[in-house]
């Protein structure tokens, strides 16, 4: 059975909150995209966020947070229009079917392959990496089958199947919370070269969405959303290395 893209008892988004944004929105053509800490040179992450999109909960902090391990961050606006609203319950047939239609491999991969990557391949970045945030998760999996990516991180992650893991040619970082699906299955099909490099870590007190979507202010969310922003900055410090 296919996953949905957030499990019963997930996080909603988080309302509004004041943050200043540590890097700047950048259009490359006609596409737009927040990036932080351009001029980096251990490496470029690209960050799939989730349903709700590029300027939504704490993604652009959490962003700026990992590009403080030395890291060029860009989160494409691959949505649109077609994001979830911040404040609006989910609805799990109606996000189904705008990722059918929206946020599928076949639909973004265009603008990422053609756009985002040879943008930062002429920024004199050959290291290169995905984050995916829960639905993010598989287009950052999928990612992970290009020739040149060297890792994909996949944080909460739902609608990933075993083939996915299969056609990855990249070490995964696979951190999941306590109600995701369980991911020794993504886990066991990465082929024998890759699966070495991979780490898998369950954050069982989290729900789905944490460390986006979590409130800051319960010590036990902030200190998980820490420990998954250094699991994430290790990782590819060691597969860029």
């Amino acid at each position: 059975t296919r996953q949905m893209a957030c499990p019963a008892g997930s996080h909603e988004s988080l309302p509004p909150a004041a943050y200043t944004d540590k890097g700047s929105e950048v259009e490359v053509d006609g596409l737009r995209a927040y990036i932080t800490n351009p001029g980096a040179t251990s490496g470029a992450l690209v960050l799939v966020t989730d349903i709700f999109g590029f300027n939504a909960n704490r993604v652009r902090q959490f962003s700026d947070d990992i590009a403080a391990g030395g890291f060029t961050v860009l989160i494409p606006d691959l949505l649109k229009d077609a994001a979830w609203p911040v404040g609006v319950p989910t609805d799990r047939d109606k996000i189904g079917e705008m990722i059918q239609t929206r946020g599928n491999w076949a639909h973004l991969a265009p603008e990422l392959t053609n756009t985002w990557l040879p943008y930062l391949r002429s920024q004199g970045h050959t290291n290169i990496g995905f984050v995916g945030l829960c639905w993010g998760a598989k287009i950052a999996i999928q990612a992970g089958a290009l020739p040149g990516i060297k890792g994909a991180a996949l944080l909460h992650p739902s609608r990933l199947v075993p083939e996915d893991a299969a056609a990855a040619t990249c070490p995964l970082l696979v951190l999941p919370a306590g109600n995701d699906a369980d991911m020794a299955p993504i886990m066991a099909a990465l082929g024998t070269t890759w699966a070495a490099q991979s780490v898998h870590h369950r954050f069982d007190a989290m729900i789905h969405g944490w460390t986006v979507r979590g409130d800051l202010s319960v010590p036990d969310i902030a200190r998980d959303v820490a420990t998954a922003i250094d699991l994430v900055k290790t990782f590819f410090a060691k597969v860029f290395a």
